[in-house]
């Protein structure tokens, strides 16, 4: 799934980690940046070496989970057990 992105996107379609870690129920900032040294999530650099995702990539982990009839957002795919 990983792929290091150094493309030009338009600046509203990239969130610093933190604004990416805020829309992940039960995912912190430090969290995702390890996703992301771990390769586990894409994500765009600059030329200063700052970490950027694309809106599209966070919003594709985040995954609706029912739970007692109810339905839930989920941050899916990342098992932190290694």
């Amino acid at each position: 799934m990983y792929e290091k992105r150094t493309y030009a996107l338009k600046q509203n379609d990239l969130l610093t980690g933190r604004e990416a870690a805020a829309l992940l129920p039960r995912t912190s900032y430090s969290r995702l940046m390890r996703w992301a040294r771990e390769r586990k999530v894409p994500y765009v650099e600059d030329p200063g070496g700052r970490r950027f995702f694309e809106r599209a990539d966070i919003e594709k982990l985040m995954t609706r989970v029912p739970v007692r009839n109810e339905t839930v957002l989920s941050c899916g795919g990342f098992d932190d057990a290694e």
